[in-house]
This record gives C-alpha cells, structure tokens and sequence, in this order.
C-alpha cells in the first residue's frame, strides 16, 4: 500500500505548490493534457495489458483533474483532501490488482518467448542434419550441463534410412555446418535402436588448465575417485576400486601429471595403501616422499616406493602374498570390501615396459608375477595401474594382461594405429590421435562404457611435496597396511625393511644419503601433529617409520665417507691408496669430491685424469677391477643412464687397500 500513498502524498504537494506560486489553472491543464496524453502513448508501447492500462489512464485523467481545481480553488481546503483521501480508497487496492495483472501478461509472454525459442531450437538440428542428408530425425530433449555444453535426445525415422552410423560417421560436417570447433560433437547411442545421444561442446575445456582442488577431505576407494573434468564440465569420476587401469601416453602428454592426480586423490583415500614402481628412479615418487625426508610427517604418504629392479621384484613377490594371504583368510565373503582395517593395496607402476614389456625376455619372471596380480587380486582388494608410452606388448604387457585392464585413460599417440591398441574403435583412434593439449585425455570408466574426451586436473609440482601441501595434508588420511597382509609381504618381499639405508637412501634429495643428521626419534617426539585414520578408528597409531636419513651405527660398515667444507671428516679414507691403480683411485676421488652415491659415465669422464677415455674403454678397465654398471638406469639432473655405484667403486678400493688386489694398471 506504500505506492499508493506515496503517489497521492506527491500529488498534494505539487498542487499545494502550484497554489502557493499562483500558477494559472489554464497552463496546468494543457500540462496535464499533454501528461494524460503521454501515459497513453506510453501504455500503447508497453502493452502492460488492459485493465492496467485502464487504470493508468484513468488516475492519469483523475489525477490532472484534481492539480487543475486545487489550482482554480485551494489545496488547503478540507474538501481537496477529502477527495485525495476518497480516490485513494478506491484507486489505491486496485493498483495492486493492476500490478498483478500486468505481472501476469509478463509472464505469459515470457513462457511464449521460451516456448517460441524452444521450438526454433528444436527445428535447428533436425533442419541442420536434413540439410546434410540426414532426413527425418527430429528432436525430443535438451538437457544442459553448463554454459555451452548440452546433450540433444533424437528420434531416428522409422524407416531406418538414418541410423547411429550415419550420424557418427558426419561429426565433421555437423561440426562444420553449426559453426563448431573441431571435436565439439560427439555421438552415443539411445537407450533404444531409435534413439541417438548428440553431444554438443561449445566451449573447449580441452584447452584450458584446470588447477587441481585443494582438498583434503577423506575419501573411500569404494566410491568414484575425481580426477579431472569432462569436455561438458562435469567431473571425472572413475571407480579403480577392483579394476585394473591403464594410463597410455606419449612423452609430454600429462602422463606424469594424471599419476600425480591419481595419487591425491588415492592419499585422500581412508582405506587405501599405495605402493609404487616408478622406473623414473624416483623422480615421479620423490616430491610425495619429501615432507617424511624433510621431517615434516611421521611416515610417507605412499607406503612403499620401488625403484630398482631388486626392489620391483620384492615388490611384486610381496603384492602376490598378500593376495594369498587375504585369499586363505577367508575374509570378506565373496570378495574383500576394502576398509580402513582391511585397506586397499593399489599399486602405480610409471613406465611399466620396463618390467613387463615383452621386447625383453628378462621381463619374464615379473610379468608373470604381475598378471597373476591382475588376475588374482580383485577379490582380494589388491588392484594395479599401469603407465605405458604405447598400448603394444613391448610396452604394456602380454595380451593377456591387456585384456584384464578395465579403466583405460589415453593421453595422445603418434598416429591412428598406435590408438587403435588402446582403445580398438578407429572413429575414437582417429579423435585420440588429434588430442593437442597437454592433460587431454580420452576416458573409459570401465569396460563397454562410452569414451568420453575429459582433461585432468593440473597439479603444480610444488603443491607436492612443499610445507602444507598435498602430500602432508593427506598423511593422516591413509591407513596403515592390516597387520597380517604386512607379514606375508615381508615375509615374500622384507616388507619391514622396504624404507631402510640401503634400499632407500637413493631416494634422499641430492642423493647424499651420507649428511649427518639428528635421529628421527628425536625430532619427531611429538609426531604425529594430528590424528591419523588409524587412532580416529580406535585403532594403534601408525608407527613412526624410519627415514632413509638413518644410517647403520658408528660400528658397523659404512660405504660413504663424509665430506663436510671440502674436508675429510667420519669415516677416514682407506689407508694404503698408493697400492690403489690410478684409473680406480680416479674414479673413487670422483665421488669423494662429488658427495654422491651414483654418478654417471660422462660425469666421469669429465675428470682430467680421464681424458681420451670413452664410455666403452672405462667400463671394460673398471670391469677388471669388478666395478661393472649399475642394474638400473637412474636420472641426475637431466641424463638418465646406468652409471656406476659409489659402494662398488669403494669395494673395489678395499680390495686393493686390504691386501685382496693386484696393484698397477
């Protein structure tokens, strides 16, 4: 009711203003004819319908009349107010009726408005597929996912003139005929034989980089993990809770980055152990390991990390007895249901030719190993993902192993037939061969099921491993691996001594598993800094596990010697070097200068006491002295190759220091 009186106490103080000034009854009355005038013109244009036309016109005229008499008469007069106040009795509730009205009509043309859209949208594609020969199918539904991103429901003709093939087989030139980028339309079939799901991306999420959400709030294994966003925006949601995965990718691709997404969001995980291969020498698991080395949580967030062929088979031999072991228990029924007592062990493997790839017989042994892993271990709660450059066997593992992995994510490939080992369907071979961005990926969440184009999560290296980041905030999420499975691992694998000295101490930043520092214990007398899985289970809290930084004691063999200001300094150097061969001692005060435990050939020959030597020269005269290469290939700085170990070299040396040599060249 405030309008109208707002509205009738204006108009007593323009005609009490008007009569104070004197102003001529006739001039107000042209003003208020031009006024009543306008107000018609004005509810001609905006058409508010016709009772609030009505009454606008007629206050319009009531109004104008009463400026007019007050301004012939007097506006102070009881009679003025007496009929302000009657008009507003009468004039004043039927606004309110006017308003509605009017408000009415609006939304009536706006639901025709819509309605108007909706059919000239309904009419865009079956009119736009017609002129592309497609003729007769027509539009049932539209449903929207974001801005841009929509799925069309379309009803094929009965007389099966159009069928899916005919429309997938012309993406390209739908594509073309809308105005689309290259990709923005993609194809899947209805619930019935009549039916076809059109999908339409008009905006290309494939391009942008989408930063990973910070967030460490619990997750299950038994549900879908996130992992990125799918080309309509909604989130990639793949179950990897009993089923094998594959991540396939040339270099550059994002591979590195997806196992970086995999592993928050398998941290995140309340009843998961993740163990992990990475034939990168540690380069991929080393950030995720940093907050434990850098004393900044009581344990690693990943649980076992293998990185030279001895510790890949411990691995493997472990993983295979704990499926026994869970198998022979009888837990869980039918099949283990994983829990945060019972948890999960997922095991990433990054570059996984190198241990089952069929282009080396030596694989032999573990490929065996890891397909019965695969075959085995989905009851039992133990499930894989493997990386891999190519799908091939050489790369991936016997067809066999192939045929048992369920999720497949591809991350580009150099041509068609590469994708076709993938994923098997040329049409999606040729749209996985055309991925440019890096982190774009084609998803099968499953097996039979659609493959849809999505692009992962990004996840800036730093947000790894720094103080805060994702690797400490998931820490305490994780359990600890159930204590039976973790004696049959360490009976097949030394599961207990997987994080020690020797095993371990490569995987220390610099690799300088000999500085001196305080004992863990020590420092970590208040670990851990919040509650674990395990204790907000009623649980044993998990166990401060040693770090690689430990050292055996003063009184037992050490194969380093510290170096501390360019000093000698711990462990005196072997007396007797005189008797050493000037080649070996070359090479040892190679290491001893550069504080390493592993260098590299031409790291070596940089020395100029080495200068003339080649790789193959140097190996065959440090072959005679026993030093041979190292096993595994590792990575220094930007070189990758097998190098040779300092314990090798400093073997050798005792060997000729003790007595046990011959001397000379």
């Amino acid at each position: 009711m405030s309008t109208p009186v707002i509205a009738a106490g204006a108009l007593y103080a323009v005609g009490a203003l008007l009569d104070e000034l004197g102003v001529h009854a006739v001039y107000v009355g042209l003003v208020v004819t031009f006024a009543v005038v306008g107000a018609a013109v004005a509810c001609r244009k905006a058409q508010p319908g016709r009772f609030a036309t009505m009454y606008a016109v007629t206050v319009s005229v009531l109004s104008g009349a009463w400026l007019t008499w007050v301004t012939a008469t007097t506006a102070w007069s009881a009679r003025a107010l007496t009929v302000l106040f009657c008009g507003l009795g009468f004039f004043g509730p039927l606004w309110f009726l006017a308003r509605h009205t009017h408000h009415r009509k609006r939304l009536k043309e706006e639901e025709e408005e819509h309605r108007r859209i909706a059919a000239a949208e309904a009419r865009r594609w079956p009119e736009l597929l017609a002129g592309l020969g497609l003729v007769g199918v027509t539009q049932l539904e539209r449903v929207n996912h974001s801005d841009g991103c929509y799925t069309l429901r379309l009803q094929l003709p009965a007389d099966g003139k159009v069928k899916y093939g005919s429309i997938n087989n012309k993406t390209e030139e739908i594509e073309i005929a809308a105005g689309l980028r290259y990709g923005a339309i993609h194809v899947e079939r209805g619930k019935s034989a009549a039916e076809v799901l059109l999908h339409v991306n008009e905006v290309d999420i494939l391009a942008k980089t989408v930063p990973i959400p910070r967030d460490h709030t619990p997750l299950s294994i038994n549900n879908p993990l996130p992992l990125g966003l799918y080309e309509d925006s909604t989130v990639v949601d793949v179950r990897m809770q009993g089923r094998a995965s594959k991540t396939v990718g040339l270099r550059g691709k994002g591979k590195s980055n997806l196992i970086n997404v995999k592993l928050a969001a398998l941290t995140r995980c309340v009843d998961v152990v993740v163990w992990m291969i990475d034939n990168k020498g540690g380069r991929t698991a080393r950030p995720w390991l940093l907050p434990w080395l850098e004393d900044r949580t009581h344990r690693p967030v990943i649980d076992w990390v293998a990185t030279t062929d001895a510790e890949v088979g411990r691995m493997l031999r472990a993983a295979k007895a704990v499926i026994d072991y869970r198998a022979n228990s009888g837990e869980g029924g039918d099949k283990i249901v994983p829990t945060a007592r019972l948890p999960e062990v997922m095991i990433v493997c990054e570059e996984v030719a190198l241990i089952f790839g069929q282009h080396d017989m030596a694989n032999l042994p573990n490929a065996r190993l890891g397909l019965q892993i695969v075959q085995l271990g989905r009851s039992e709660a133990v499930d894989v993902d493997l990386v891999a450059q190519r799908g091939t066997v050489t790369m991936l593992g016997s067809g066999d192993l192939k045929s048992q992995l369920e999720n497949t994510f591809g991350l580009g490939v150099a041509d068609p037939n590469d994708a076709r080992y993938i994923f098997g369907n040329t049409k999606v071979a040729a749209d996985l061969a055309k991925l440019e961005h890096p982190g774009s990926m084609l998803v099968q969440a499953g097996r039979d099921t659609r493959i849809v184009p999505a692009k992962a999560w990004w996840v800036e290296h730093s947000e790894i491993g720094s103080p805060g980041g994702i690797a400490e905030g998931n820490t305490y999420v994780g359990p600890d691996l159930d204590a039976g499975s973790a004696a049959a691992a360490n009976a097949a694998g030394d599961y207990y001594d997987r994080w020690s000295y020797e095993r371990a101490g490569h995987l220390i930043p610099n690799a300088r598993p000999n500085v001196a520092v305080p004992t863990p214990t020590a420092r970590h007398a208040d670990m851990p800094k919040s509650s674990s899985t395990a204790e907000r289970l009623g649980l044993a809290p998990s166990k401060l596990v040693q770090s690689p930084f430990d050292k055996p004691s003063e009184d037992s063999h050490s194969s380093f010697m510290v170096i501390e200001g360019g000093k000698q300094s711990g462990h005196a150097a072997p007396s007797g070097m005189n008797d050493v061969p000037s080649l070996l001692a070359t090479v040892y005060n190679a290491f001893v200068s550069a504080r390493a435990d592993r260098l590299h050939t031409t790291r070596l020959l940089e020395e100029p006491d080495l200068t003339g030597f080649t790789a193959k020269r140097l190996g065959m005269l440090l072959a005679r002295y026993g030093v041979e290469p190292c096993e595994h290939p590792f990575v220094a700085g930007s070189e990758r190759g097998r190098g040779y170990a300092y314990t090798d070299v400093a073997a050798a040396v005792q060997r000729y220091t003790g007595g046990g040599g011959e001397s000379g060249d």
